[in-house]
Order: C-alpha cells, then sequence, then structure tokens
C-alpha cells in the first residue's frame, strides 16, 4: 500500500536532454506529460509516497525538498534522425478549371537513445542512484499525408524548394513512430517498476540521510 516503504520521493517531471523541434510535437510532448503522471502513480503503487511532480528541481521550494526523502528525474535522451528524404508530386484540380501541382514528403526516421532515472539526495541533489533503459534503434519508413503547394518560377513552371524540411505535425509521420514510442514508453515503465524495488530504495534512502546529516541546513 502508498507508504508502507517509508521513503517519500518528489517527482520530477522528465525532460529532454536537448530541446528538438520535434520534442514539442505529439507523440513527443504527450510522453514528456504523462510519463511524470505515471510515475507518481507507479511510486504510490510500490508502496512509497510521492509528491510532485515538480516541473524542476529548482521549482521545489525548501519545504518541498525538505519533506522529502529522494528526489527522482527521469531525463529523456531521445535521438532522431530523418534519412532519405525525398518528395513526390501530385495534382489537385481546383474547380474543376485548373491543375495546381503539389508534392507530400517521405523518408525514414531513425529512432534512439535512452531514459535515464536519477535519484538524488533532496537538499543536496547528490546522485545516489541510476539506472538507464534503452531505446532499441528502430529504422521506420513514413509517408506524409500533407500536401503543400509547389513554388512558381516567373515563366510558369513549378519546382520544390531546394531544401525540404520535415514537417513534424503531419500526420503520416505521427502514425508511423506513434507505435514504437507507445512500445517504448510502456518498457520504460515497466522496467522502472522493477529497478525501483522497495528494499533496495531503503539504502539508498539510508546513504542520503547520512550525507543529509553531514551537511549543516
Amino acid at each position: 500500500t502508498t507508504g508502507s516503504a517509508g521513503i517519500t520521493f518528489g517527482i520530477v517531471s522528465p525532460t529532454y536532454a536537448k530541446k528538438e523541434p520535434w520534442t514539442y510535437q505529439w507523440p513527443f510532448n504527450k510522453v514528456s506529460e504523462n510519463m511524470a503522471l505515471d510515475f507518481q502513480e507507479l511510486i504510490n503503487a510500490r508502496g512509497f509516497t510521492a509528491r510532485g511532480p515538480f516541473g524542476s528541481y529548482e521549482e521545489m521550494t525548501y519545504p518541498d525538498k525538505k519533506g522529502v526523502d529522494l528526489i527522482l528525474e527521469p531525463l529523456l535522451q531521445v535521438n532522431l534522425e530523418i534519412t532519405n528524404l525525398q518528395y513526390e508530386t501530385s495534382y489537385s484540380s481546383v474547380l474543376s478549371l485548373s491543375l495546381n501541382e503539389n508534392y507530400a514528403l517521405r523518408g525514414d526516421v531513425v529512432l534512439s537513445g535512452r531514459v535515464t532515472l536519477s535519484i538524488a539526495e533532496s537538499l543536496t541533489k547528490e546522485r545516489m542512484w541510476s539506472k538507464s533503459i534503452e531505446i532499441p534503434r528502430t529504422i521506420l519508413p513514413w509517408k506524409g499525408t500533407r500536401k503543400y503547394p509547389m513554388l512558381t518560377r516567373q515563366d510558369g513552371t513549378q519546382y520544390v524548394p531546394e531544401k525540404i524540411e520535415v514537417d513534424y505535425t503531419d500526420p503520416g509521420f505521427a502514425q508511423a513512430i506513434g507505435k514504437p514510442i507507445e512500445d517504448f514508453y510502456i518498457n520504460v515503465l515497466q522496467t522502472a517498476w522493477k529497478y525501483l524495488e522497495p528494499e533496495e530504495m531503503r539504502l539508498v534512502s539510508k546513504q542520503a540521510e547520512e550525507i543529509r546529516k553531514k551537511k549543516v541546513y
């Protein structure tokens, strides 16, 4: 039951190690939001007591830090690489009177990285424990569903911009990576459940208590 382990965790919301344009888009933005709440439930279900989630360690007040035994801070070290980026053109009619040429994007996305769970003493933030959960390197083909108008030269001919960039909001892109992200998310929670074993956490908490006693506040 919640609190039976006798340890209180302060949970810091998971953050991405590097802020990239795709980290603000679905499903990646939902990963960081939902994981904070799921870790709170996991901690309670494991027999600990949870406080938070807090936006960052710096946002925690002194009473917040003093009122918990340990800080749990997940770090999302996710890598996303786009390869074989190409385009294909198509025509769409406008009022059946003319044809406008459009293009859509496709390619491969390489997903890899890890999620690192760090536990620290709450007042000094001295790291006491750390585990990494690997994200298997996966290559996923994707095909965009969003169409973009081609540019028009002065002579009326149409062309695709020389530099094309991935639109991370394209439903076709999001659909391709949705299932692998879901699988990785579930694996993180299942592995975290095994790692956050109450008996081991009691040892970590005891070490953190010794560190806290040596520090004068």
